[in-house]
């Protein structure tokens, strides 16, 4: 495959190889869904798919649906709590989700604002307030609370109704953003949100697709971002929960799916300012870490000799360096590693100055090697030298142009290049040019 094809083809490549291995953990990760206690897998409905309670004209039809969650598997409901004031007129409502029953739900409300004494939303405060009129010494009995009579008092001052039953995470978060927006219950309600987020003690996350996210180099930070435009609002400590509990740690789960990857694109010959592109970030150090701290240079040569996934993590996966806006071309930076004997020389040339604007200059030094680094694999520029150019020199023995000019060609001076015989000893193990 030639260079413009890969290039093509990179994003292309990676897609299909992440897939590939993201897919043959499935099985694995279905089994990990029931050990964790997630919700069962839907088997009749899925996806968007959800019942409004303003959809029946006989309730009693939807609030089967509700108490018959065996039979219909739903997901999830939204629902609204309603005070009901002394004089028996409605007070404010407050609509949210749950994947659990109704019932759960409003014993939790209960509990923190009984037990945090009415901190956390504008809900617990009332709650709170109400019990308080009465007194909380009067709620005990021998020195605990009396639920039984706490709930006999709240269920008098509160009504709780399922209003949408849904059948996936997906659109049951749709579905409390877009009730509490057409309610208007941010301002006029006990809502203190737009909604969409919580539940993420046992929120179902897609981890298929998280698989998939990290097998393309994602962040944590990279797949709640890409989730939440799906339509999966979760924060970033949920991504991290579940991928720890998935698999361990975000750094074994890098390890499971993105080093096969890795392995394939190196497998299949790709430069490692490819592999860059492929990924927009700088690759090499996760390549290195990956695959036995060897140099990328070597494992260049021993992917086609030897089994490198076997070879084992060394070092520490602490995050990408970042995405490669302003990176020199690989095409450049062998032109002058060819043309320049030096690198305090190639410094001057002006074609990788708008490269390295961003640099105060004397950082330009720096800058220009950890771009030899990142993108070529090659830890000194005496080494990337060693590399390009002598195999070019050789080339030109063998075509019998004078050393002197070939010399100067690839960036010795001309007196240098004209006394060239200890230029040649130094580069051909101790042997005079002729």
């Amino acid at each position: 495959m030639c260079l413009t094809q890969k290039l093509k083809f990179g994003k292309q490549f990676l897609r299909k190889y992440a897939k590939i291995t993201s897919e043959s953990y499935k099985k694995e990760i279905l089994r990990a869904f029931k050990e964790l206690g997630f919700k069962p897998k839907q088997l009749r409905l899925s996806g968007e798919f959800s019942f409004k309670r303003s959809d029946f004209e006989d309730i009693s039809k939807f609030e089967r649906i509700v108490n018959s969650r065996g039979k219909y598997l739903w997901y999830g409901l939204v629902y609204e709590i309603t005070e009901i004031k002394s004089d028996k007129s409605k007070g404010e409502t407050i609509a949210g989700f749950t994947t659990d029953t109704m019932n759960s739900r409003w014993m939790s409300y209960v509990y923190k604002a009984v037990f945090k004494h009415g901190e956390g939303g504008k809900l617990h405060r009332l709650i709170y307030n109400i019990l308080n009129q009465v007194g909380f010494e009067n709620l005990k009995v021998n020195e605990n609370y009396n639920w039984r009579l706490i709930f006999g008092i709240l269920n008098s001052r509160f009504t709780r109704t399922p209003v949408e039953i849904h059948f996936s995470s997906n659109s049951l978060r749709s579905g409390e953003i877009d009730y509490i927006s057409e309610h208007n219950l941010t301002s006029s309600g006990l809502n203190i949100n737009t909604g969409g987020g919580g539940g993420v003690s046992k929120m179902n996350l897609p981890m298929i697709a998280i698989a998939y996210y990290i097998a393309l180099g994602d962040m944590e930070t990279e797949i709640q971002r890409k989730l939440k435009k799906h339509g999966i609002v979760c924060s970033v400590s949920t991504v991290r929960r579940r991928i720890n509990q998935f698999w361990g740690s975000f750094e074994e789960a890098q390890i499971k799916f993105l080093r096969p990857v890795f392995y394939l694109l190196l497998k299949n010959h790709f430069e490692l300012h490819e592999i860059n592109n492929v990924f927009n970030r700088f690759t090499r150090k996760y390549i290195e870490t990956l695959f036995g701290g060897k140099s990328y240079q070597k494992l260049k040569y021993l992917v086609d000799t030897e089994n490198i996934l076997n070879l084992p993590v060394i070092g520490k996966l602490d995050g990408w360096e970042g995405v490669t806006k302003l990176s020199i071309p690989a095409s450049l930076l062998k032109k002058l590693i060819i043309k320049y004997l030096k690198q305090n020389v190639a410094l001057n040339d002006l074609r990788i100055e708008k490269y390295l604007h961003e640099y105060k200059k004397p950082y330009y030094r720096y800058a220009l090697q950890r771009q030899i680094y990142n993108q070529l694999g090659f830890s000194t520029w005496e080494e990337a030298r060693k590399e390009l150019v002598i195999p070019l020199i050789i080339k030109e023995i063998k075509c019998y142009e004078s050393f002197s000019s070939i010399y100067h060609k690839y960036g010795w001076s001309k007196s240098t290049a004209h006394n060239h015989t200890r230029v040649s000893q130094r580069l051909f193990f101790g042997m005079n040019s002729s």
